[in-house]
């Protein structure tokens, strides 16, 4: 999910029409849980220059900033993995491990795309204890037919495990779920 912020970030960066153009427009956020439907919440912000936010899968967006950067002269090199960070006032120094062995860099940004549990979030001593839970999260991408819901809300269902569905291109979804026991987790 790209935020209206986020959004706000890419059209500076000269990027948020590709974004925005191949993504789905989420207008609402839809809770629904004991059987109950809670209000829907907007998306973004009203008057706001975008006030949606965008569903994209991470390999869309990968796509649209790669040739961003190809255009810019800059290679990306998948399957790196990093080691060390140092961060100064003028950049950082990474050490990444990939194919060829280990290598250092210096930079003046570090982007990781690793995740939320990722070795970057780590190393830049960004805290996660508040945010950490110890379920078993799934992610998925899915075709769910019949579907009555509109395409542009994020229904999240907060009863037992729940379900949180975002919207993807092409009427597929992402869907992120918590195992309910550890029995859950491994079906």
């Amino acid at each position: 999910m790209i935020t209206a912020r986020s959004l706000e970030v890419f059209a500076q960066l000269g990027l948020v029409e590709p974004i925005v153009d191949c993504g789905v427009h989420i207008w609402e956020l839809v809770v629904a849980a004991d059987e109950t439907l809670f209000d829907a919440a907007v998306a973004g912000q009203p008057g706001a220059t975008y006030p949606f936010n965008i569903a994209l899968s991470e390999a869309e967006l990968e796509h649209v900033l790669g040739n961003d950067l190809a255009q810019h002269g800059a290679v990306v090199h998948g399957g790196t993995s990093l080691h060390q960070l140092t961060q100064g006032s003028g950049g950082v120094e990474a050490t990444l491990v990939g194919g060829s062995g280990p290598t250092t860099v210096r930079a003046r940004w570090l982007v990781g795309l690793d995740g939320f549990l990722g070795a970057t979030r780590r190393a830049a001593g960004i805290d996660r204890r508040r945010l950490h839970s110890d379920r078993e999260w799934a992610v998925f991408d899915a075709t769910v037919q019949p579907w009555t819901s509109p395409v542009e809300a994020t229904p999240a269902y907060l009863d037992g495990p729940g379900a949180i569905l975002t919207p993807l291109p092409n009427r597929r979804w992402r869907v992120y779920t918590r195992a309910a026991s550890d029995t859950d987790a491994v079906a």
